[in-house]
């Protein structure tokens, strides 16, 4: 059966902390993850309340299914002392050159978090922005996770970490997204024409869902509720979805 598989952001989003992900040499693209069994069976042994997780491509990453994944570990600063001891040489080399392991930083996802800017209220007129709509209000969001520049003057898609950024920066919009909420984009082209797409979205436990279309039933008073919060003429276009 098809599973659905964690991404490095919610791992950091909701365990906020490191881990440590072990990748075999000759890892391929839509590959299982086979790594030596002599590996596995030190982690179980030396870490028996350590779960050795598989975590999906990153939500940034560009793929939409399949796409490389990890096996990752969440291990203390004395548990990686004692698996560096055994498992690589004094430059973090693996002396097993079936796999190296890697560490995540979670400072490093939250560095990047930490530089969007985040403001409530409407921004000036023009302005290309993300936004989150909650019954708490209108937050605006400008930043790009990534180092793309195929496009520098657009803000980025919205996405899951712009709630958290939100909820950390505005601790009452955790309460409010467990009813339905949109987040979506404000888009002004060169020649000053707008656009505005926008999913639904719904806490999900202690982290974020899509909500489909067909389970809202409420598509067209969720676009008029957009149109109104955002101050859009009827000539602007709303997609609800992508476009």
């Amino acid at each position: 059966m098809p599973r659905l598989l964690s991404t490095p952001e919610e791992w950091f989003r909701i365990r906020q902390c490191d881990f440590y992900e072990f990748r075999p040499a000759d890892m391929q693209d839509d590959q299982p993850v086979n790594l030596p069994v002599e590996l596995t069976d030190w982690l179980a042994t030396n870490f028996p309340d350590r779960e050795l997780h598989t975590l999906g491509p990153s939500e940034h990453s560009g793929w939409i299914s399949g796409g490389p994944c990890m096996k990752v570990l969440a291990l203390t600063t004395e548990e990686v002392q004692r698996f560096s001891q055994r498992w690589e040489d004094a430059n973090g080399k693996s002396i097993d050159d079936r796999w190296q392991c890697y560490q995540w930083p979670y400072q490093m996802w939250r560095d990047k978090c930490d530089r969007i800017e985040v403001t409530q209220g409407r921004p000036p007129n023009g302005t290309q922005y993300r936004w989150l709509l909650c019954s708490k209000g209108l937050y605006w969001l400008r930043g790009r996770y990534s180092d793309a520049t195929h496009n520098p003057e657009f803000p980025g898609r919205a996405c899951f970490d712009d709630w958290w950024v939100v909820c950390q920066r505005f601790p009452e919009v955790m309460e409010a997204t467990k009813t339905l909420f949109m987040m979506g984009n404000d888009y002004v082209a060169h020649d000053g024409t707008r656009t505005v797409v926008f999913d639904i979205y719904q806490r999900d436990d202690h982290d974020l869902k899509y909500v489909p279309l067909w389970e809202t039933h409420k598509s067209e008073h969720a676009t008029e509720k957009v149109r109104a919060a955002l101050g859009l003429s009827s000539s602007v276009e709303i997609h609800l979805g992508d476009f």
